[in-house]
């Protein structure tokens, strides 16, 4: 989201939200709009809640497995990805997305970042604006352990 953008916290509980405004005051965002407490039901109405799906990189390995070459859509910063990254996937780092929508890979596609933060967030975005997505929920370090084809800064493939 664009830098200055009103911010409001919504946690289960008082303590959750004290510690989302802690978090974010290490980002620079001092003040949130409005914080509110309660369950995600409490605050859609009749909407139905949505969610899309979390995997790891062994989940990710799985479908290379079966022959399937999924859309991957990398989210760390340019240097993170410098050290390496799985071969085919496209990088966009967090920040650039909104502004690159038009690169994302067609869904169903496959996000992850250096811990699987950065990567909900983007499965967030992603999902509001009807792409398919999966969000890896996992390190960064595992992907090639788990057998995914992972350039190496040379530009050599490595393979497991």
């Amino acid at each position: 989201m664009p830098w200055g953008t009103p911010v409001t916290l919504l946690g289960e509980s008082p303590a959750d939200v004290a510690e989302a405004q802690r978090e974010l005051v290490r980002i620079g965002v001092d003040r949130p709009a409005a914080v509110a407490t309660g369950k995600p039901e409490d605050w859609t109405g009749p909407t139905p809640l949505r969610s899309f799906r979390q995997a790891t990189f062994a989940d990710l390995a799985a479908e290379y497995d079966r022959g399937a070459r999924p859309s991957v859509l990398d989210v760390r910063r340019n240097p993170e990805r410098a050290g390496g990254f799985v071969e085919g996937s496209v990088g966009i780092p967090i920040h650039e997305v909104l502004d690159r929508i038009d690169e994302v890979p067609a869904g169903p596609v496959w996000v992850h970042c250096a811990g699987g933060y950065r990567a909900a967030v983007v499965a967030g975005l992603l999902d509001a604006r009807g792409i398919e997505v999966v969000a890896i929920d996992d390190a960064f370090g595992n992907a090639e352990p788990a057998g995914l084809p992972i350039v190496a800064p040379a530009g050599t493939t490595v393979t497991t």
